[in-house]
């Protein structure tokens, strides 16, 4: 077992998914299962923990996103890189008791083998909940003071690239209107 499982116990040692029922969200229990599974990675720039960037993801979509899906989407934005970064699967978030809304953003924000970027952020526009997981992610990823610690045509490459994507979430409807990376 990777985590998954009996990660939240009550006084009854229910399993994860009766006891997401008793959980506020799921964001609650997405955030336990994405720490448990990522504890020791770090992010490439300046090596920050990488959940630092996840609860980043989380407290940035419940700003960004509908009022009305805002949960689903923290509860996405916990789980965005599980899939590319561990070895979990999207049936094993669903094993988990995740609704089909969150599996499916998660699904629509993970990059598969073999695709290119701007594909995966085309697909991510498409899922009402993705979009507003991407535009968090790509906006925490365009961090200024991640991309000072950048060499300058990296740095360069990737505004390029982050800014591309924000356009194409931004013909969905998904924008940020309270900064600018």
């Amino acid at each position: 077992m990777r985590g998954k499982g009996k990660i939240i116990k009550d006084s009854s040692t229910t399993d994860v998914a009766t006891t997401a029922s008793f959980c506020t969200g799921d964001d609650v229990l997405a955030w336990l299962c994405t720490d448990d599974a990522r504890r020791q990675a770090s992010r490439q720039a300046g090596r920050r923990p990488y959940i630092r960037h996840v609860q980043r993801g989380i407290d940035r979509v419940a700003i960004l996103a509908p009022a009305d899906i805002a949960a689903t989407c923290q509860s996405a934005a916990a789980l965005h890189d599980l899939i590319e970064d561990t070895d979990w699967t999207l049936d094993d978030v669903r094993a988990e008791g995740f609704p089909a809304e969150v599996v499916d953003a998660v699904d629509s924000v993970t990059k598969r083998d073999g695709e290119d970027y701007f594909d995966m952020v085309r697909r991510a526009a498409a899922d009402p909940v993705g979009r507003w997981v991407k535009l968090a992610d790509n906006l925490d990823n365009a961090d200024p003071e991640r991309a000072a610690q950048l060499q300058p045509d990296v740095r360069a490459r990737l505004a390029h690239k982050y800014a591309a994507a924000r356009s194409i979430l931004a013909d969905h409807g998904a924008t940020d209107t309270h900064s600018t990376p």
